[in-house]
């Protein structure tokens, strides 16, 4: 006779009750016949047993020690009970060992029995129980950072779900190790006081470990953008790392800078060091430097055409721009060297469990960003594109005859699709970016303009560029990262008129990285890492043949009577590069850092470089002091230098030294400054003659125009400001360069400004918020003229019919100082799910008549005119509206 019970836990274990039990001796001596007695059938009474029930509160606990093991097995128990039903005795029948055992027994222990009966009487009894163990499911982890909405740490964040909960540390990381639940859904409470708790909702399988980035919003702050992450900036946090000139900008900073027109390259422009014409072109220099002297990157990947139209914009679509950190000055070695700076920006991962949008329609571009889940669990997908539309602006231009009649307003598009997976420790990003522009003008002759010139200008440019990650979590701040990618860039430009030449450029680049980030220990941290890149350019078309012409001249618009090449150069470069970094913190207040590259031209066999060392100290008043050396070594990246014919394929890398000294004070007002002075000694520059004679005297020497004997010595001061209220955000930054070159083989003066020589810069910026709904933002920029070289007079070149300009001393001259303010204003609102602002913008809102260049004609030689000279100036007030929303 038996009586069972059981209850279940799902994917863990089962207990099972089954009483086999004897009515002890009375009820065996029931069956038998007694002695003696007859062994005829007779009628006898059937025992009636009623068998315990059991009843067991909680399943049993599988062993923690035995997790990793995943055993199964069941452990057989026998319980002996009395006529109460209470449990005398517990012992194991058939057992599978510590810790298994004693876990049976202690479910065993918790439960109760209803006494079992024979004949309706209480009798004493032995139920026998098993207890079935199964593996659980394992644990998932989730860790990664919070921070605020600037994107700084934020220490001391109470990051929890359900009973659990972790504390983030100084740098904003936590780890929580939690039971999978049912569904997979967790919901993430994060909270610190003077923060909005922030809610967020994950979906994570069984033993799937996530690696998660939440930002709060302060609560002070007043809710004034469509998206949190335009509100008003924190003030930043002292840096106090030894890394000196980094500047790391938000999004939020690309939203809101005036006069920017969200473009990141132009709130490059803003900061201290960093001069520009940045009313007509998205180009920079740093600290005395060439725009070839910065390096860009996307996701990791080096790009060297970052421009659409020549500079008039960057490529980078602010949609999916998460953030970008700026170095100015000698950068980590996981770069490629550069003489004067490095941007690297970094785009949204399109993660997702939701879908997700944004849309944003001006007079200027049209842009949108869909990021969707697909079904598939950890995969999602981010679509993004942009399109410009300054046809209506041109109308403008056309109107104050600025252009002229025949033109095709600037084209710019941008399309892109990403696909990131994630699973466990591991994500995988898979991206194709497409980009295209053109532009082209002609003015027809006594076609009359602000501009004296006839003649025409086209260009286009098209990008392709393919990019996968492969990302693996090692812990504890720790990761391994591969990275491939491949590019190809087609560019054309023609001109038309006096000078009149046609080119065609291309370069295909492939990319392969393997990266490793280690924390060593709370004091040591690590990266190292290994690329190969196959850059591969080509040129086609006619060039002026300026050998004769001082490098760097900064020069007006004129004809010269230089004459055009047919060239076709071209460049193979197969580097190899291998990089370490290295920081060092002996105590709270002292960090030291370093970092080498050592890469190799297998083409060439040219060896470059970079090193860098650094070290920060904080003092008791919060000020952190800093100090930073390094020295680079570029590759000549022009395809004509290094022609056989043209160039010298012997040039060697150019090279430059830096040493800055900085330190960071907060102030007790809510705000921060940054002072900076640096000096930075350039070598191995490439130079030439700067007369036709000096060109023909080496050439029939047998030598090459140019070598690399050129330096150059730039240093200065800059000056950053940062701060705000609740209501008030403002910034200042100023800079003071002085940047010169030498040229040995001038044959007139040999050291002279270069062109980048602006010597004093200013801005100032302001956002306020006078209720929550509405944003209004300034910004004001100043700098002194860039040098030129002037024309001083022209000569008349009898046998061509024409004059041609005489030049005064390299650089000697310089263009009247520039000033221009922008503001913005903009308003949010709420329409069901769809959060939305409208925003006008109003870029050189007094209307400056700012030069860019000086301008000659080509005269009336046969009538004895000379060349006459105008001014191309800057762009004049533009007005944009725009809307946006998200979903």
């Amino acid at each position: 006779m038996q009586a069972r019970s059981s209850m279940k836990r799902p994917r863990s274990g089962a207990l099972r009750a089954c009483l086999a039990s004897w009515v002890v001796l009375l009820a065996g001596l029931w069956a038998l016949p007694s002695r003696g007695q007859s062994t005829e059938p007779a009628a006898a009474p059937t025992p009636t047993v009623v068998p315990p029930r059991a009843s067991c509160p909680a399943p049993p606990r599988y062993p923690e020690s035995e997790r990793a093991s995943a055993r199964e097995g069941q452990v057989v128990l026998h319980v002996l009970l009395n006529e109460a039903g209470e449990a005398q005795e517990h012992t194991v029948a058939r057992g599978m060992g510590s810790p298994f055992d004693e876990a049976a027994l202690e479910a065993a222990k918790a439960c109760t029995f209803t006494p079992g009966t024979l004949d309706g009487k209480p009798v004493t009894m032995v139920v026998e129980l098993s207890v079935d163990f199964a593996p659980p499911p394992p644990r998932v982890r989730l860790g990664g950072e919070v921070v605020g909405e600037q994107g700084e740490p934020l220490e001391g964040a109470s990051v929890g779900v359900m009973a659990d909960h972790a504390t983030t540390d100084a740098q904003g990381h936590f780890e929580l190790e939690l039971e999978p639940s049912p569904t997979g859904e967790l919901q993430v409470l994060v909270q610190k006081p003077g923060f909005f708790p922030g809610v967020f909702a994950e979906q994570l399988a069984p033993g799937e470990q996530r690696q998660v980035h939440y930002a709060l919003t302060p609560e002070r702050i007043l809710e004034t953008r469509v998206e949190d992450r335009r509100l008003l900036p924190e003030p930043p946090k002292v840096d106090n790392t030894p890394q000196v000139s980094r500047f790391h900008i938000t999004a939020a900073d690309i939203d809101r800078t005036p006069g920017a027109m969200e473009d990141v390259s132009r709130v490059v422009q803003s900061l201290p060091g960093v001069v520009a014409d940045p009313d007509l072109l998205a180009t920079f220099f740093v600290r005395g430097g060439g725009p070839n002297e910065v390096v860009f990157y996307l996701d990791g990947v080096p790009l060297s055409n970052p421009y659409h139209l020549g500079g008039f914009a960057s490529l980078f679509n602010p949609m999916m721009i998460e953030a970008a950190d700026f170095y100015a000055g000698s950068a980590p070695g996981r770069y490629e060297p550069a003489l004067s700076g490095v941007l690297d920006i970094t785009y949204a991962t399109g993660e997702t469990s939701k879908l997700k949008a944004w849309a944003d329609l001006s007079v200027q571009t049209a842009k949108l960003r869909v990021d969707t889940p697909t079904g598939i669990d950890g995969l999602s997908v981010s679509l993004a594109a942009r399109r410009s539309f300054f046809e209506l602006y041109f109308v403008g231009l056309r109107a104050l005859k600025i252009a002229g009649r025949n033109y095709v307003a600037p084209d710019v598009n941008e399309y892109m699709a990403r696909v990131h997976y994630r699973r466990g420790r591991h994500e995988v990003t898979a991206s194709l970016l497409h980009a295209s522009d053109g532009f082209s003008f002609l003015v027809s002759p006594g076609e009359q303009l602000l501009v004296n010139f006839a003649g025409g200008l086209e260009l286009s440019n098209t990008v392709q560029i393919a990019m996968l990650k492969e990302r693996t979590d090692l812990g504890d701040d720790s990761e391994l990262s591969f990275t491939l990618a491949l590019s190809r860039d087609l560019n054309h430009t023609s001109l038309s008129g006096d000078s009149a030449y046609s080119q065609d450029a291309g370069k295909t680049e492939l990319f392969a990285q393997s990266a490793l980030q280690l924390k060593l220990s709370e004091h040591h941290r690590s990266r190292v890492g290994l690329q190969f890149t196959r850059r591969d350019q080509n040129f086609n078309g006619q060039v002026t043949d300026t050998r004769g012409m001082a490098p760097w001249s900064a020069q007006p618009f004129v004809d010269t009577g230089l004459g055009n090449l047919d060239v076709r150069p071209s460049i193979l470069r197969n580097v190899l590069a291998a990089y370490a970094e290295h920081r060092y913190q002996p105590g709270e207040t002292t960090q030291l850092d370093g970092s080498a590259r050592l890469q190799l031209d297998l083409s060439s066999s040219q060896w470059t470089y970079s090193l860098h060392a650094g070290i920060s100290q904080q003092l008791p008043t919060a000020t952190v002091l800093k100090a930073s050396a390094g020295l680079t070594t570029q590759y000549q990246s022009s395809p004509l230098l290094m022609d056989e014919t043209y160039g010298n394929p012997a040039l060697a890398p150019e090279r430059a030294a830096h040493l800055i000294v900085g330190l960071e004070q907060p102030l007790p007002f809510q705000a921060l400054v940054r002072l900076e002075g640096y000096g930075k000694w350039f070598s191995s520059l490439t130079v030439n003659p700067d007369t036709s004679q000096g060109v023909q005297e080496r050439l029939s020497a047998g030598l090459p125009v140019f070598d690399s004997t050129g330096t150059g010595f730039a240093r200065g001061m800059d000056l950053m400001l940062l701060g705000r209220t609740s209501r008030l955000s403002y910034g200042a930054a100023m800079g003071l360069t002085f940047s010169d070159r030498y040229n040995p083989l001038a044959s007139g003066p040999k050291n002279y400004r270069a062109p980048w020589d602006q010597r004093f810069t200013a801005s100032a910026n302001v956002s306020y918020t006078p209720g929550n709904d509405w944003i209004l933002s300034g910004r004001v920029s100043f700098h002194t003229g860039r040098p030129y070289t002037p024309v001083e007079g022209f000569v008349m070149d009898t046998a061509n019919g024409r004059y041609l300009p005489v030049f005064g001393a390299t650089n000697s001259a310089q263009y009247p100082n520039f000033l221009e303010g922008s503001v913005r204003v903009e308003r949010r609102f709420n329409m069901g799910p769809l959060r939305g602002a409208w925003y006008a913008e109003v870029l050189n809102v007094t209307n400056a008549q700012n030069v860019y260049a000086y301008l000659y004609d080509t005269g009336t030689p046969n009538e004895g005119v000379l060349p006459v000279q105008s001014e191309f100036n800057h762009l004049p007030i533009r007005p944009f509206l725009g809307l946006r929303a998200d979903y």
